[in-house]
């Protein structure tokens, strides 16, 4: 019984081992794994259709400022709709991000937070408060679940939106303040 009992355990030690890495990292949203296709469209009226354009953005390069580590963040779009930071970074599920090597960096998400926890994104042009309504998760295509948090404008909290762990905010990613500034 005790050989089988430790086989069990071993095996059990060995999985663990071999799932959990791959689970954590794909979590982070500052990796050089994660690539974001964001469709751009609008309606054209004299054509009678839709037109859409994918932009794609994602991590490279790592750059050392005042002695933190920033992943560079690069994109195929030349002039993107919200204002997007240049330097990024993830700390115990909070996201960091720097406009410029010129610039404080400010955070942009936090996926430590709990229900009625109130978040302030401030990048010092633009700033909102906001408080988390509700968490749950959702599953991804590939079967991997993800936390999901429920955010709201602190002062004007019919207006929602959601953050996924890993992935960021529905309307803009890169730089979520504008997520409750604009409607599109």
């Amino acid at each position: 019984m005790k050989k089988i009992k430790c086989a069990y355990s071993l095996w059990s030690l060995l999985l663990f081992i071999l799932i959990a890495p791959n689970q954590m990292m794909g979590q982070a949203f500052v990796s050089p794994s994660n690539k974001w296709y964001i469709d751009d469209c609008y309606v054209a009226p004299l054509q009678m259709t839709t037109i859409c354009d994918t932009k794609s953005y994602w991590f490279e390069d790592t750059v050392t400022i005042d002695s933190t580590v920033y992943y560079e963040l690069r994109t195929n779009d030349p002039e993107p709709v919200f204002e997007v930071g240049a330097f990024y970074r993830e700390e115990g599920g909070v996201v960091f991000m720097k406009m410029d090597d010129n610039s404080e960096e400010f955070a942009i998400y936090d996926f430590n937070l709990e229900v009625g926890d109130l978040f302030l994104i401030d990048d010092s042009n633009n700033s909102i408060e906001l408080e988390v309504l509700s968490i749950d998760s959702v599953t991804l295509s590939s079967g991997e679940r993800r936390k999901r948090l429920e955010m709201a404008d602190a002062i004007s909290p019919h207006r929602t939106t959601y953050w996924i762990e890993g992935v960021g905010s529905a309307l803009s990613p890169m730089n979520p303040v504008y997520t409750f500034f604009v409607t599109i």
